[in-house]
């Protein structure tokens, strides 16, 4: 048996009774027993539960046999402790039927024996009874008790009726005011607080609202057929809800809510105290112009009026014809009704109840209108419009006569505005006649959802604020006057609204097929009813079916009867309604507090951080509103911040969020009651889901340490072979460098050893030996030099150089170092120019460090200037400095290059070698002067020409210098001329063709050009270039019998021009010598694999040289004479020595001879044609390699080839000199005798033999 119910703080409820302790969850939805059973107690016994309540610490306090017991419900389990017991009276009973806690902290306990107040203190407690001298048990059993704010205790006695206990005065005091409707002291079984100051008294008769001021009560009852009255009216307990909702525990229908504050939509019409049985489903409601509210039942067989409170006050029969199809009536001010029907109207006058048809003449038009009429407007000026799908029509009640207005159409409705124009709805648009006008405008609708009969306007109105408002199939419109044309309400999401009222507050009120919908356009709030929330009555019957009377009441007309309300009686909850979230899904299994998961220690609802691993990632989340009034109208908004930041708007209170990656995330939940009032305040909670531990900090710290490891590995990788190229390309350099050195060494040392050499031959023969001691001089000191240069280079880099400057005349130290370079210049044919003051320009410095610098840079001038260039120095004085530039008109350098200018070893044109220090040198040098060089430079392009200035600034004082560095004044010094040249005789122009044989001599090195051509003077024709270039042009237009090369050259090397030479058809007969300073094997191999013949290293011994060379023509010579035997003889040359590229050629000229060797006029042009080449390279080249003219290798091919013929004892002599080309037997035995020795005819016996 149902005994007690208590609504928690938390929003659960507790229900107890004789079968113990149950929590309905509204989180969950379901009940939850409660084992609340003491050690040592009697479980059935124990399970009585009397009363429960909340204390201050929020503990459930449960009142039972045994006492007062204290419970306390966590998610693992339930604590269980007793408050009070064995207090009472000896041998009374322990049962707490009740009780109440004071502020101070007293419990008053109600038993079946009075009153007890039990101190909090510990002291004695006391029992207090009402009406002592009437021991009835009844009197003094309070299962029920309510302590006020005055300190006051409200009880109800097991004998009816109130009794109120003053805890100041401790007296008694009962409260006859209260009784039922019809009379009677009913039995109270609860009492509670409505917070307005008033109580809720439960009883057995009903719910009473009593005011303990006035001593009056409101009684809220059962009442048959009404959704709104108590479910029973035998209430056995009751609690209260935080919506101000009502639930109570009934003797024969169990548990049941009541909301009073619960929207009120009420079946009409209906008697004073009870419902009308009479539904009029179906019908017609209106009113009339005097006010009145009419009704017509869906059979049409009665008209009824009622006044305001909605009693009927007559009643009258009609006589109408449901075959004319009446869809709509109107009754006038002069208490006629007309009743609109298909192709006519009908006039009742329902005092004389005259009843007559009008048949839908059109006036000027014959026959009847089809169609019928849907909506009757009879405006302000008294005019009568008929609307419906025949368009619109103006009656003439008088005349009974129609007028159509053509240009509305298709219509549903009309009204009249405040400014008395008219508005009728049309199919799928609107048409307004204005005040002043006669015809129609048209107003278009909004048609983006659709348009025709789906954009029905069904029904307008007009609000406070002269807005015009259309219901249609599409939604809610209003007429928007900038634009003249009716818009969609964005914020009302509604189809098929078939029914509109507007009242005085602005409510909208927009009626469909099943819904009933409050809206404020300006407030922007909406509500919605449907029979869930009380509405009586689903399903509009027709469009425009409802009514507004004076008072404000509305009535809406259904399918299953007429409901009417009140407006303003239809609140809205804006308090805030608990919010929790109830249940944890993890991959659709829910997660329970204390289960093997480990997720929830607790509810969720008291959880405000989730903890999941990285495969825990697909979750769902659960929340309710705890609001039970329209509870199935709430709607939720949530997001997930860090996954998502806009809200997700849902009517379902759960939420899915899969795959999510690792981090920090806020659910946040917010929600809205039944009537669209939003909690402020969105509840959260804090969800982290962990990263696998390859993606955790520690992961992380060990992946930037790799890589930190990998990016040290890997620079210091790059940083070690960057080094190691560097050092590579450094090594690299100095091997340059040095191979340069050993070059100029050796080729120093070959002209000194060479012409001592030869001196000491010429010595013997006592010839002159002035030009070979020459050599030798000037080499040696050339060499002392190198020397010299290269000790500074060695001393600037150590820092080991100590300055001795003097005051010296740098014009006169400049124009002694251009004198150095006359002969060079003169040679080149360059032009010097020396731009400087005319009086004497002094400096400090120390002249024989700095004449090195001079002669550096104009060493360089004169090498990069071209033949007829012109080289430019101009000496400036600026202030406190001087500025020297050396400037050339030469090809010029490149930026990347001229980067590096000044960098040891190194050399910006290979073809132009040199040590790669000289410029390095001049800069160190200058810098210990405190000056500095700089170099600029052009390119030369087709356009314009290039060059390269070096400009040197030097200060003109002495201060920067130290004293140890300045020494006593002393003449001017310049060293003697670096580049002394030596006299070479000339050799003639046409040496080359007096001599039997031409050696070519190719050599950079003027001195050593000269000594290598008086070795072979007298004994060849001499060829001379200076670089591998010239050395090329002179071979191929030549065709010296040999060649002789120096390997490291300008322009052109040694190697390249050897393997030019023997790629060459023409030139590859020519024997190459090659003469290097380098003695490695690798490049030995290397110059013999470009071609060359012969390999001589420097410096060389003068006669080795001219052996070989003399071998290499002997060998030659002796080809030449093999190969014109194997001709005459007729034989291939396959066995000849002759090099493979040189043998082909001649097959090939020998095939050409033989396959036209009968054609007379097969001569030397077209053999020089099928050769390629012109006749007089194929001379040169022949007469190399056979040492015949080219008529006479012809001729010998030719013969050999009839001696062939003759030895085969084929042919006579006859056929043979034809075979061969001459007409004449004569003529070829002549010619053949003068090859062979005899005459064909000999020959041939000689074989015969």
């Amino acid at each position: 048996m149902l005994k007690a119910l208590f609504c928690d703080s938390k929003g659960n409820l507790w229900v107890g009774g004789s079968g113990g302790l149950d929590r309905y969850n509204s989180e969950t939805d379901d009940f939850t027993h409660i084992d609340h059973n003491l050690p040592n107690a009697n479980p059935e016994r124990n399970n009585q539960i009397y009363f429960i309540s909340e204390d201050r610490n929020h503990r459930i306090l449960v009142g039972t046999p045994y006492g007062l017991n204290s419970i306390e419900v966590t998610a693992s389990r339930v604590k269980v402790s007793h408050v009070l017991h064995r207090i009472f009276e000896k041998g009374s009973s322990q049962s707490i039927i009740s009780a109440s806690e004071t502020s101070s902290g007293d419990l008053w306990v109600g038993s079946f024996d009075g009153i007890v107040q039990v101190p909090r203190n510990g002291a004695a407690v006391t029992t207090f009874r009402y009406n002592s001298k009437d021991k009835a048990p009844l009197h003094n059993e309070f299962p029920t008790q309510y302590l006020d704010d005055q300190n006051v205790i409200w009880l109800g006695p097991n004998s009816g009726g109130i009794v109120q206990f003053d805890i100041a005065t401790k007296t008694f005091r009962p409260v006859p005011e209260f009784r039922d409707p019809d009379g009677n002291i009913p039995l109270v079984t609860k009492i509670l607080p409505d917070g307005t100051g008033k109580l809720w008294i439960a009883n057995l008769s009903g719910l009473a609202r009593f005011d303990p001021v006035s001593r009056k009560a409101t009684w809220y009852r059962n009442q048959e057929g009404n959704l709104y009255s108590l479910a029973d009216n035998s209430i056995q307990t009751m609690c209260l809800d935080r919506q101000g909702g009502i639930w109570m525990g009934t003797h024969f229908l169990g548990i049941s809510n009541f909301y009073p504050g619960a929207p009120r939509f009420v079946p009409w019409p209906s008697q004073v105290g009870q419902v009308s049985e009479a539904r009029y489903p179906d019908s017609w409601i209106g009113r009339s112009k005097k006010g009145q509210l009419w009704l017509i039942d869906q059979h049409m067989r009665m008209l009824q009026l009622f006044d305001n409170s909605g009693r009927r006050t007559a009643s009258f029969d009609l006589k109408l014809k449901k075959s004319n199809g009446y869809f709509h009536f109107y009754l006038d001010g002069d208490e006629t009704l007309w009743g609109a029907g298909t192709g006519m109207i009908t006039s009742y006058n329902i005092k004389t109840r005259v009843q007559k048809d009008y048949p839908l003449v059109i006036e000027g038009k014959k026959g009847l209108e089809s169609g019928r009429v849907t909506d009757i407007l009879e405006d302000s000026r008294n005019r009568f419009w008929l609307v419906g799908p025949l368009g619109a029509l103006s009656f003439n009640k008088k005349t009974g006569r129609f007028i159509k207005h053509t240009s509305v159409g298709y219509a549903h409705g009309i009204m009249e505005d405040s400014h008395q124009n008219i508005w009728v709805g049309g199919g799928d648009q609107v048409f307004l006649l204005k005040r002043s006008a006669t015809f129609f405008e048209e107003v278009a609708t909004d048609k983006r959802i659709g348009g025709g009969n789906f954009a029905a306007v069904q029904r307008m109105g007009q609000d406070g604020r002269g807005r015009i408002w259309a219901a249609t199939r599409q939604g809610l419109q209003f007429f928007e006057e900038k634009s003249r044309q009716f818009r969609l309400d964005p914020k009302i999401q509604l189809s098929k609204i078939e029914d509109l009222q507007i009242d005085s507050d602005g409510y909208i009120w927009l009626a469909t097929d099943a819904e009933l919908t409050r809206y404020h356009p300006d407030k922007n709030t909406s509500q919605t009813y449907s029979y869930q929330d009380g509405l009586p009555y689903n399903g509009i019957s027709r469009p425009a079916s409802s009514v507004q009377v004076p008072n404000n009441n509305l009535y809406f007309t259904t399918n299953r009867g007429i409901f009417e309300f009140t407006p303003k009686q239809i609140k809205v909850r804006n308090d805030s309604s608990a919010l929790v979230f109830t249940e944890l899904k993890l991959s659709g299994r829910e997660v329970k507090a204390g289960d093997d998961t480990g997720l929830l220690t607790k509810n969720l609802s008291q959880t405000t951080r989730l903890t999941l691993r990285y495969n825990q990632n697909i979750f769902s989340v659960d929340f309710a509103l705890l609001s039970f009034p329209r509870s199935e109208r709430a709607q939720y908004a949530y997001k997930l911040q860090g996954f998502d930041d806009k809200w997700i708007y849902s009517a379902n209170p759960s939420t899915t969020y899969m795959n999510l990656p690792p981090g920090e995330y806020v659910l946040s939940v917010r929600a809205a009651n039944g009537d669209g009032y939003w909690n402020p305040n969105p509840i959260k909670l804090n969800i982290t889901i962990l990263p696998p531990w390859w993606k955790t900090w520690y992961a992380y710290l060990f992946y930037v340490l790799l890589f930190a490891a990998a990016v040290y590995g890997i620079t210091r990788f790059i940083w070690l072979r960057s080094s190691f190229r560097r050092e590579t390309a450094l090594n690299q350099v100095k091997l340059d460098f040095f191979t340069n050195v050993s070059h100029e060494i050796r080729t120093h040392l070959s002209l000194i050893s060479g012409p001592l050499e030869k001196v000491y031959e010429q010595f013997k023969e006592g010839k002159n030996i002035e030009n070979n001691l020459n050599y030798a001089r000037n080499n040696s000191d050339r060499l002392m030099l190198l020397v010299n240069e290269l000790l500074d280079f060695r001393k600037i880099q150590t820092g080991g150089v100590r300055l001795q400057v003097q005051q010296h005349d740098v014009t006169k130290i400049i124009k002694n170092v251009i004198a150095a370079f006359e002969h060079l210049a003169r040679e080149k044919e360059i032009e010097t120019l020396l731009v400087c003051p005319d009086t004497p320009v002094l400096l400090w410095l120390d002249i024989a460090q700095m004449q090195k610098v001079f002669y550096n840079l104009l060493s360089n001038a004169y090498k990069f200037t071209p033949e007829g260039g012109k080289v430019v120095v101009r000496i400036v004085e600026i202030s406190s400095e001087v500025s020297i530039t050396v400037q050339d008109n030469g090809a010029g350098i490149s930026e990347e290059h001229l980067r590096q200018l000044f960098t040891y070893y190194y050399q910006a044109d290979s073809e132009k070698p040199g040590y790669g220090i000289g410029l390095a040198l001049s800069k160190s040098i200058v810098e210990q002067h405190h000056g500095y060089l700089n170099a600029e430079s052009k390119l030369a392009t087709g356009l314009s020409q290039g060059g390269t200035a070096l400009t040197i600034r030097l200060l003109r004082e002495n201060r920067h210098f130290s004293p140890d560095q300045i020494v006593v004044k002393s003449n001017d010094y310049v060293g003697g001329t670096v580049t002394d040249e030596i006299e070479v005789p000339g050799i003639e122009s046409n040496a080359a063709e007096k001599q039997s044989n031409t050696i070519l001599i190719i050599e950079d090195n003027e001195q050593l050009r000269a000594f290598i051509k008086d070795l072979f003077q007298g004994d060849f024709g001499i060829l001379e270039a200076e670089n591998g270039q010239r050395g090329l042009k002179l071979a191929e237009e030549h065709l010296p019998d040999i060649v002789l090369s120096d390997v490291m050259m300008p322009e052109m090397n040694g190697l390249d021009l050897s393997a030019r030479l023997k790629s060459n058809m023409t030139t590859s007969h020519i024997p190459v010598v090659l003469l290097t300073a380098r003695t490695q094997n690798e490049q030995i191999i290397e110059g013999l694999t470009a071609g060359a013949d012969d390999y001589l290293v420097k410096p060389f011994d003068p006669r080795i040289l001219q052996l070989k060379i003399k071998n290499l023509i002997s060998l030659r010579d002796e080809q030449k004479k093999q190969y014109r035997k194997s001709l005459s003889a007729g034989q291939d040359a396959s066995g000849s020595t002759l090099q493979g590229a040189n043998e082909l050629f001649i097959a090939r000229l020998k095939a050409s001879v033989i396959e036209n060797i009968s054609e007379p006029g097969f001569g030397v042009n077209e053999l020089a044609r099928h050769a390629g080449m012109s006749v007089s390279v194929l001379y040169r080249k022949i007469r190399s390699l056979t040492g015949m003219t080219v008529n006479d290798f012809m001729k010998t091919i030719r013969f050999g080839e009839a001696k062939k013929l003759l030895e085969s004892g084929v042919y006579n002599v006859s056929e043979v000199a034809s075979i061969i080309g001459y007409d004449s037997a004569r003529h070829f035995s002549n010619e053949f005798k003068k090859v062979f020795g005899q005459n064909p005819s000999e020959s041939k016996r000689q074989i015969s033999r």
